[in-house]
């Protein structure tokens, strides 16, 4: 069992330090869907505008890391900045997720981990266009505001069904429970994303990777 945790500890971290040693990527940006309008205030409710909120759907190049190759889904955590779509941008990095979005000095540890946590509990339920839209508002409250009320603080949601499910869904937020592992695409001039990091290879095979590693540094040391 002590092997076990170790492979598997040692297979996270590798994956870990690739995605906080910012990659190049070119993404082709597909829009939003599903998705649903919602009414926003970053300015504690003095005036509002209407967004599409939900699923965002990108296309990674060839030469991306694998899991962000072909089509892939995140969603925005940098809803001040637009972005077109249908148009490939090849000024993306990948960044842990607490020093995104840029530019900007980072959400912090703290709104990052409430993401994961956030993401655990909701993703894999979303089904409705309402859904999806009260997950990404969820997400922008986390990063916008100080508190997670959607009806006081800087940013509001404006009223209706998606304020609703995305004030159940933070309201769930109590720093216990799961977390999912996550990291961010960022580009200094349009829109971040977050989407969750690599899959971990099953046991068996990161124990032949790790097992193959230390026969390698055995060999090197009989030289």
């Amino acid at each position: 069992m002590r092997r076990s945790t170790l492979v598997s500890s040692a297979v996270v971290s590798l994956a870990l330090t690739a995605v906080a040693n910012a990659t190049p990527v070119t993404i082709t940006y597909n829009g939003v869907s599903p998705s649903a309008t919602v009414s926003l205030s970053n300015n504690s409710g003095s005036s509002f505008s209407n967004l599409s909120a939900g699923l965002v759907n990108l296309t990674g190049a060839v030469t991306n890391p694998v899991d962000l190759r072909g089509a892939f889904t995140g969603f925005c955590i940098d809803f001040t900045q637009a972005i077109s779509g249908g148009h490939t941008y090849t000024d993306f990095n990948t960044a842990t997720l607490a020093s995104a979005p840029i530019p900007g000095s980072g959400m912090g540890a703290t709104k990052a981990d409430q993401i994961s946590q956030l993401w655990y509990n909701e993703r894999s339920g979303l089904s409705t266009a309402n859904d999806y839209a009260a997950f990404q508002v969820s997400i922008w409250e986390i990063i916008n505001d100080s508190g997670l009320s959607l009806t006081a603080g800087t940013f509001r949601e404006g009223s209706g069904t998606v304020r609703t499910l995305a004030q159940t869904m933070l309201n769930k937020l109590g720093g216990t429970g799961g977390r999912t592992s996550l990291y961010a695409i960022v580009s200094s001039s349009v829109q971040d994303f977050v989407v969750p990091s690599p899959a971990v290879p099953a046991p068996g095979a990161a124990g032949l990777a790790v097992l193959g590693f230390g026969m390698a540094v055995r060999r090197n040391r009989r030289k």
